[in-house]
């Protein structure tokens, strides 16, 4: 189980284009299944603008 943020994920985090409020992580890391060359899932909701979401 991954327990440990990965030094990477603040540049990601920093570079989406908009507010990540939540962030976990998935699939093998979060269940304990994972093995050496297991990627990182990650899943997050973000913040979109109203404009976003509704059209006129």
């Amino acid at each position: 189980m991954t327990i440990t943020v990965p030094s990477w994920s603040a540049d990601v985090m920093a570079e989406l284009p908009y507010p990540v409020v939540f962030a976990t992580v998935s699939g093998a890391h979060l269940y304990g299944f994972a093995s050496a060359d297991s990627d990182l899932d990650l899943r997050a909701a973000h913040v979109l603008p109203a404009s976003r979401m509704c059209s006129p």
